[in-house]
This record gives C-alpha cells, sequence and structure tokens, in this order.
C-alpha cells in the first residue's frame, strides 16, 4: 500500500496532479502518466484488502488506517469509500456496519480533503455521504450535521444535508418513533440557522423552510433575514424571501421585506424592461386586508412619483417620436390619464399636462391633432 515517491511530499491535499510532484525534483520522480498508473494500482488493491477483510474488524481498521496515511487523492478515497459502501450493503446479506463505518470515515476525509478546493463531483459527493450516514444509523446523520462546517459549505448544509435529513424518505428509511424523529428534526433546524447567520444570501430562505414546522425557530430564522437584509442581501434575495412569506399566509411580513428589498433598487423612469419591475409592481398590489388613502403617505408619494414619472417619460418620447409610433403613443397618453385621475385633483392636472404639450409641440400639427380629438 506504501507509495514512498510521495510520502515526502504529501500534503492534506490533493496531490494526484502532475505538477505537484514533477516540479520539484525531476529527477526523482517518475512521470506523471507513470504515477498515475500506479495510484491507479495502489486504489485497487486498497479496494481488493477492504474485500479480503470484510467481517474481520481488526483487519478493517488496519486496511483503512493504510488508506488514510497512504492514498493522497480525493477522488480515489471517494472511490474507496463507494467500493466498500457496496461490499457492505450486498442484497443477499445483512448490511456489515464495520465496513459502513469504514465506508463513513473515507467519505468524511473526502469531505474534508475538499471542503476548501474546487471539485466538479462535490455535490454528488455530499449526497453519496449523506446516504451512506443514513445506511449507518441516526446517530451517524447527527454526528455529520453537528460538525458540519468541517465537512460542508453552508449552501451544502442547507440545500443538500439538512433537507434530505427531513425528507420523508430519510425517516420512513431509518424507521424512527416520533421522539427521535424530533430529535434529528431539530438537529436539521439548528444547522439550518447556523448556516442562515453565517451566509444569509444563500441559506436564509433555506433555513425558512426547513423551520416552518417549528414556531420560535421560524421566527429566528426571519429576524435573521431582517438583520441581514440592510448590508447582506441583494433585492432580488429580498423579493424572492418577501414572495415566500405571502405564500406562507404572511402578507404584513411580505411588504415589510419587499419594502427593504426596494430600499436597495434605483430604478430611472425608462428603465421598462427591467427585472426588478414585475416585483416592484407586486410589492405595490399590497392584499394586506387594508386600503391605504392615496392622499397619505406612502401611497401620496408613489402616486406623485409616478405621475411625475409620466410627465418626464412624455417629454423623451415626444423629442425623437415618427409617425408610426403616433397611435401607440396616444394609447400611453391614456394610461397617464387613468393615473393622474387616483389623485384628488388629477382631472385639473391631466388638463394643464396636456394644454402644456399642445403648446410645447405645436410643430407636431398631426400629433397635436391625434391629442385634440383624444383629449380635448
Amino acid at each position: 500500500m506504501r507509495l514512498p515517491v510521495l510520502e515526502s511530499t504529501a500534503s492534506p491535499g490533493d496531490l494526484s496532479r502532475p505538477h505537484h510532484i514533477v516540479s520539484v525534483v525531476p529527477n526523482r520522480y517518475p512521470r506523471w502518466f507513470t504515477l498515475s498508473h500506479i495510484e491507479s494500482q495502489q486504489c485497487e488493491l486498497a479496494s481488493t484488502m477492504l474485500t479480503a477483510a470484510k467481517g474481520d474488524s481488526r483487519r478493517l481498521e488496519t486496511v483503512l488506517e493504510s488508506i488514510q496515511k497512504n492514498i493522497h487523492s480525493s477522488s480515489h478515497i471517494f472511490k474507496l469509500a463507494q467500493d466498500a459502501f457496496k461490499i457492505a450493503t450486498l442484497m443477499d446479506s445483512l448490511p456489515d456496519i464495520t465496513l459502513l463505518k469504514v465506508s463513513l470515515e473515507l467519505g468524511l476525509q473526502v469531505m474534508r480533503i475538499t471542503l476548501s478546493t474546487l471539485n466538479w463531483r462535490r455535490r454528488e459527493m455530499v449526497r453519496w455521504l449523506v446516504t451512506c450516514a443514513t445506511e449507518v444509523g441516526v446517530y451517524a446523520l447527527d454526528s455529520i450535521m453537528q460538525s458540519w462546517f468541517t465537512l460542508f459549505t453552508p449552501t451544502e448544509a442547507t440545500s443538500i444535508v439538512a433537507t434530505t435529513v427531513m425528507s420523508n424518505s430519510t425517516i420512513v428509511r431509518l424507521h424512527l418513533d416520533c421522539h427521535q424523529q424530533e430529535n434529528l428534526a431539530s438537529s436539521a433546524r439548528t444547522l439550518a440557522l447556523q448556516c442562515a447567520m453565517k451566509d444569509p444570501q444563500n441559506c436564509a430562505l433555506s433555513a425558512l423552510t426547513l423551520c416552518e414546522k417549528d414556531h420560535i425557530a421560524f421566527e429566528t430564522a426571519y429576524q435573521i433575514v431582517l438583520d441581514a437584509a440592510a448590508t447582506g442581501m441583494s433585492y432580488t434575495q429580498l423579493f424572492t424571501i418577501a414572495r415566500y412569506m405571502e405564500h406562507r399566509g404572511y402578507p404584513m411580513r411580505a411588504y415589510k421585506l419587499a419594502t427593504l428589498a426596494m430600499a436597495h433598487l434605483n430604478l430611472s423612469y425608462n428603465q421598462d424592461t427591467h427585472p426588478a419591475i414585475n416585483d416592484v409592481l407586486w410589492a405595490s398590489a399590497g392584499n394586506s386586508g387594508k386600503l391605504m388613502s392615496l392622499d397619505k403617505a406612502p401611497l401620496r408619494q408613489l402616486l406623485d412619483a409616478t405621475i411625475g414619472a409620466y410627465i418626464n417619460t412624455t417629454h423623451s418620447r415626444l423629442t425623437h417620436i415618427s409617425p408610426r409610433h403616433y397611435s401607440e403613443f396616444i394609447e400611453f397618453l391614456g394610461k397617464a390619464r387613468e393615473t393622474f385621475m387616483m389623485a384628488h385633483d388629477g382631472h385639473i392636472q391631466f388638463t394643464q399636462f396636456i394644454d402644456n404639450l399642445k403648446q410645447i409641440y405645436k410643430g407636431k400639427k398631426k400629433l397635436m391633432m391625434l391629442v385634440r380629438e383624444r383629449f380635448g
């Protein structure tokens, strides 16, 4: 199992890449493709030894120690973890719990090695580890949740680990009673709240979802969102959580979060296609059970701003308008009139607005004739 050529330079990271080895002392080490072949053979040997040691806990412990000491490639260790899992869970016999624990130990080592490095198989590895821990038992799941920060990113911990642990399939697989279910769910909720505090942008919504059935945990998650809203979250994330709150039956909380989202947002009058437009319109619909007056804050400011935006947009469009857009422009003024009429003096304001247009743009005779026909 030993690979002496790597022993002097071995580090906790993944040393299977060629440039780590060849660059140190070129004449001492084999070429990278030779080394890769040797490492593959080393992995095959380890897999064979795991199979041979099945049922003998002392031998399995010796093989595990040898793998952890001598194999440095995360992909090879992961393959061995999977091999051990397959051998332990053969269909014709009960699971070999000792070999399952070896599989889990190797999986945990892979998690630690790849936590701070980019690995395209990382999500697969995390899902597999949760499956393995489920087979080992409820205490293994609880253990990986207690030490999640040494194994997973906050996003992985909430979106994969906690979500899988709280799924019905996991509960059925473990044959848990109500007390055990609640203990496991409590650990998952605690994990979710810790992740939300560490990374609110990516974990807050998952934490709220996971904490829905526990009032105190849900309130804590909501408070984390409010605390992070000022600095740590974008308007897109806040609007998403606001819509979630409305869906859960909390319209006033949805409105509060939407207001916080709009504090991060700055739209100019001509940004008609901005992706946040629909969110702003949704937030403006209210539906909180009480009607707000258009003559008082905050709707009065919103109405005044909307009327001002219509006036600015009208002048902007008239600067470079062509005859083929005249009919569309008249329809646009029709929508403007509907908004003006919401104000108590809206009729007077709109009449003055139209009179000003006819005076300023009297050179556009055909267009002003259409304006007179429609609006007087």
